[in-house]
């Protein structure tokens, strides 16, 4: 994709989240159905659209509006998963922090422990009973 079709796309796109958020998830007004995403697509200015959709608009204005839509939708879809992904990493590097934590306070029970249950002999020895 040349450089102004990729800056048309990308000018699409911003309209297009300015019309869901920030988050890129159809407001709460959008049907489940895609009727309104359909609409949508219908209404899409082609000036901004790259110049292989502008060409075929010429032939075929639906099939460009939907070529253009689905672009559209396929980049939201990129930006969704990217967000995932680096919460996954962000959740994994606090999950290896946590399990470091654990391990640290595991061993400092286990030593505890240790000594506790020499503790425990000697003074079992002092009293004269037999350690369990």
């Amino acid at each position: 994709m040349d450089v102004l079709a990729s800056s048309a796309l990308q000018r699409a796109l911003n309209r297009d989240r300015d019309r869901h958020g920030d988050d890129g998830a159809p407001s709460r007004s959008d049907s489940l159905f895609g009727d309104e995403d359909l609409a949508h697509a219908m209404s899409i200015d082609l000036d901004d659209a790259p110049s292989d959709v502008r060409e075929l608009a010429m032939r075929d204005p639906k099939r460009a509006k939907r070529i253009l839509a689905n672009r559209l939708s396929a980049a939201r879809s990129k930006e969704r998963k990217t967000r995932y992904v680096k919460g996954l990493e962000k959740k994994r590097s606090e999950l290896e922090e946590c399990e470091r934590a654990l391990i640290v306070e595991r061993e400092r029970m286990v030593t505890a422990m240790a000594t506790l249950a020499a503790e425990n002999s000697a003074l079992q020895m002092m009293l004269g009973t037999p350690a369990r």
